[in-house]
């Protein structure tokens, strides 16, 4: 086996998403660039929940979906000694796949799940039914708008933006344009119920990072 390459869906240009929250705003959405936009976050939420269930056993074949988005996924498993079998094959291409090459790829990925697998896992099932503009836009805008929170003490507490997962931007970055797209004027009340939720849990959140960074 060859060194595995794996093409990961790309994070959503920042440009993007504020030129269609512009158009939102003025009363008349980009429906072309809002697919574009909900499309990029889907595969993106794809590639994440994949990520996830490649680290608890069941790894997506990389050249099955490539070829056609065939999700077809492979069981690892272990030798008799409890070693996990790091050669497997996909029945269905046939190719042969190093899992620790499979995780090598993740690296430096954004593609963790973290605290916020029910929020990606809602938007692949929301994506997955038609919608028209208006519901398709508030999909999204709850969607960027998420946090990870935490899996092990207080669940409550939002401890990273899903920013850097879903945009092509680092946190801080992320943070600073979620704030600015906030300032975008909206008459829908959902998006700005949506704003006002998230700068309150972004109160919550400065304040958790103050005391553990």
């Amino acid at each position: 086996m060859g060194k595995l390459r794996i093409k990961w869906s790309q994070r959503l240009p920042l440009l993007k998403l504020r030129k269609l929250y512009e158009s939102e705003a003025s009363g008349a959405i980009d429906e072309d660039l809002l697919e574009d936009v909900a499309v990029t976050l889907y595969l993106r939420c794809k590639d994440i929940v994949a990520v996830d269930k490649s680290r608890n056993g069941e790894l997506r074949c990389p050249f099955c979906y490539e070829k056609n988005l065939n999700e077809v996924y492979i069981k690892v498993s272990r030798d008799e000694y409890g070693k996990r079998i790091d050669e497997l094959k996909c029945d269905e291409c046939l190719n042969e796949i190093s899992y620790i090459e499979y995780q090598r790829c993740t690296k430096g990925a954004q593609l963790n799940l973290g605290g916020a697998g029910d929020a990606f896992r809602r938007f692949i099932k929301e994506y997955e039914r038609p919608a028209l503009p208006g519901k398709r836009m508030l999909q999204v805008d709850r969607l960027i708008h998420e946090f990870h929170y935490s899996l092990k003490t207080n669940i409550d507490q939002p401890t990273r933006s899903v920013g850097p997962n879903l945009l092509g931007a680092t946190l801080k970055e992320s943070i600073k344009f979620l704030d600015e797209l906030s300032g975008i004027a909206s008459d829908d009340r959902c998006i700005k119920n949506n704003a006002d939720s998230w700068q309150k849990e972004k109160k919550k959140f400065d304040e958790w990072w103050y005391w553990n960074s």
